[in-house]
Formats: C-alpha cells, sequence, structure tokens
C-alpha cells in the first residue's frame, strides 16, 4: 500500500512521446477501445481554438508518467448555444480500477463550467458511446449524464448528453492524493465509505475522552439496539466498500 498525488493539467507538445506509448486497453482488445488508443497514440499535440486536451499523472515532475487522457471543447465556428463535446477519455490500462476515469472527467466539466460561466456559452455538453462499452457507460451515467440514442449520423454510437450548471472557478485542477494497493489493483480516492470510518472513529475517540472520570449508566434496551443498528451499518459499509473499488 502507498499513496500517490494524482494531478491533472492540459497536454502541451512536451507530452507527445508519453502519449505515443499510451496503453489504455489489452492487445487486441474491442475495437472501439483500440480505436481510442490509436487516436491518442498518433495525435499531433497543437494548439487548436476551442479544443482542450487534459491528462492525469501522478505527481508533477516533467517526465511524470501519464495515467489519463481526455480530449474536450466546443465548436468555435459555431454559436454559442451548441455547447460542449467531449471526444475521448482514457485511463491506462495498468490503472484500471483506481477510479482515475472519474477523476479526469470530472476535471473536464468543471473546466467546461468554468467556460460556460466566464463565456455565455450553452452550459450542455455530449458525447458519443458505443453500447457495448460498458465501462464508458458506467462512467457516464454515474456522472449525470443520458443516453439520448443511437446518433443518426454514426449509428454504431448512442448519445450521451449532459446539462450542468456554469461555475466560474480558478480551481481547474485536480491534486490529491489517493491510495493505491499494488496488489489488486483497487486503491483510489478515498470514497464516501472510508471516509464515513474516519469520521465515527474519531468521534469516539472523543466521545470516550469525555467519559473520562464519568459515573457509567446501566446499559438500557433502547441503547442496545442503538448498538445492533450500529453494527449493523458498520457491516453494510464494509460491504459496499467492495462493490465501489
Amino acid at each position: 500500500m502507498r499513496i500517490a498525488i494524482v494531478t491533472s493539467r492540459l497536454c502541451d507538445s512536451g507530452d507527445q512521446l508519453a502519449l505515443r506509448r499510451f496503453v489504455c486497453c489489452e492487445p487486441n482488445g474491442p475495437e472501439y477501445a483500440m480505436d481510442v488508443q490509436r487516436y491518442i497514440r498518433g495525435l499531433r499535440v497543437k494548439d487548436e481554438p476551442g479544443m482542450y486536451r487534459m491528462v492525469l499523472q501522478y505527481g508533477e515532475t516533467p517526465n511524470a508518467p501519464i495515467v489519463g487522457f481526455c480530449e474536450f471543447g466546443y465548436d468555435p465556428a459555431a454559436p454559442e448555444s451548441s455547447g460542449y463535446a467531449i471526444s475521448f477519455i482514457a485511463t491506462a490500462l495498468s490503472e484500471r480500477g483506481r477510479h482515475l476515469g472519474a477523476i479526469l472527467l470530472d476535471c473536464a466539466l468543471r473546466w467546461m463550467a468554468n467556460d460556460a460561466a466566464r463565456h455565455g456559452r450553452t452550459p450542455y455538453v455530449l458525447t458519443q458511446i458505443d453500447p457495448r462499452n460498458e465501462a464508458s457507460v458506467h462512467l457516464f451515467s454515474g456522472a449525470g449524464f443520458e443516453n439520448k440514442g443511437r446518433d443518426e449520423n454514426d449509428p454504431e454510437f448512442d448519445i450521451w448528453s449532459k446539462e450542468f450548471e456554469p461555475l466560474a472557478t480558478d480551481r481547474l485542477y485536480f491534486y490529491s492524493p489517493i491510495m493505491i494497493d499494488e496488489d489488486d489493483k483497487r486503491g483510489g480516492v478515498m470514497v464516501w465509505q472510508q471516509w464515513f470510518f474516519i469520521i465515527v472513529f474519531v468521534l469516539s475517540i472523543i466521545f470516550n475522552v469525555l467519559q473520562v472520570g464519568q459515573k457509567r449508566e446501566p446499559l438500557t434496551p433502547g441503547a442496545a439496539a442503538v448498538c445492533v443498528v450500529t453494527a449493523l451499518v458498520y457491516i453494510a459499509v464494509i460491504l459496499s466498500i467492495k462493490g465501489a473499488a
């Protein structure tokens, strides 16, 4: 078990070699995954109006490996009411199961919300998803996107979209520690269950300290019932951590 710092930033020309080596799917994986990997590896990084490319990496050193990539933006030739689109999002195969896709998608949505607030663009974003891509369906549905049905212009894909709140902010990048278990790859950003236990244990310590020197009353049936219910809640939370991983 170790702790690593995950950071996000905009992609630049210095990432060209790292993108050439980016691996996001198994060899001979499904075509929809191979298409994304081929695009990222063949990308020539340059400034393009309305186009943003964001990467995730561990730490802030210049040569840190890229573990996530997202391309999103808007068409500068289209009216402001056209909103935004996410064209590609992928995380490194070696980091699968660490919730990096959710981090990356949240960063992109935060960037778009800030842009919409500052420039008056419509706070609406869409993306294409191959219906066979269960990981992407899970990722985007979990972020509040809705399936609008087949893309009439590209029937292999479904259109998923979301309306969001414009929000001007200077906090456009992600910087947070994650816990990594090198054995089972179930490390990730601390989920709510872990925070739940931290809060419970801290409150328990405070309660016990305050009870020092105090006279204890006999345990009543009501208090015993509360203890049983609390224990059942703990069990349910423990079981849900495995499912969330």
